[in-house]
């Protein structure tokens, strides 16, 4: 039997998480079996567990991936640290957040943190780059429109920052869970709410 090129290996990997990614997004991290991604990615189980030794180890390159791509989109939210309140972040955010079946996958990678500790250094990794991206922004745009500086400044910061992150984690719980809202009048609201913060 040839052996694969490692062009090839990467195609099939990627395909096999393609298909482990709607797996867990249609049934959940728990409910979803290998035989489950076996069937989903159209291979057999020797070829799947040639590139994978457990489910654990998808879950983990999953939300590797997932929670890689939502540091890709904060930075671009970011805009090169220029002005912007908060809600037009999270606005630019949500721009590229599309679908539910992200929004409930990323769900359940928050979740999977409690349970492998192995993901605490992605999730860690996430909230220092989401501190690197936001905090210009939020700076430039608190200075410009407030005047304020020093410790005030800082703590406003702070504040913004927290209140960004908190809205934009609320966004995803809602978009995974509740089907009746209209993620976009949902996400302007929150983001006009955001806009309307003071700082004394």
């Amino acid at each position: 039997m040839p052996r694969l090129t490692e062009a090839t290996k990467r195609a099939r990997r990627e395909s096999i998480v393609s298909a482990a990614f709607q797996c867990f997004a249609e049934k959940g991290l728990a409910g979803t079996s290998m035989a489950d991604i076996i069937e989903a990615a159209g291979l057999s189980a020797g070829s799947i567990y040639s590139h994978f030794e457990s489910k654990t180890e998808i879950i983990r390159l999953v939300a590797s991936e997932v929670l890689g791509e939502s540091q890709e989109i904060l930075s671009e939210a970011a805009g090169q640290g220029r002005a912007q309140p908060p809600g037009d972040l999270i606005m630019r955010v949500f721009t590229r957040f599309t679908g539910r079946d992200r929004a409930r996958v990323l769900l359940q990678v928050w979740s999977e943190v409690v349970q492998d500790p192995t993901l605490v250094v992605h999730i860690q990794d996430f909230f220092a780059r989401a501190h690197d991206v936001l905090y210009p922004p939020l700076e430039a745009w608190i200075r410009q429109e407030f005047g304020l500086d020093g410790e005030a400044l800082a703590d406003a910061v702070r504040r913004a920052f927290d209140h960004t992150i908190a809205a934009t984690h609320g966004c995803i719980v809602r978009l995974a869970i509740d089907s009746l809202i209209d993620p976009e009048v949902f996400t302007r609201e929150i983001a006009d709410s955001l806009n309307r913060m003071r700082f004394a």
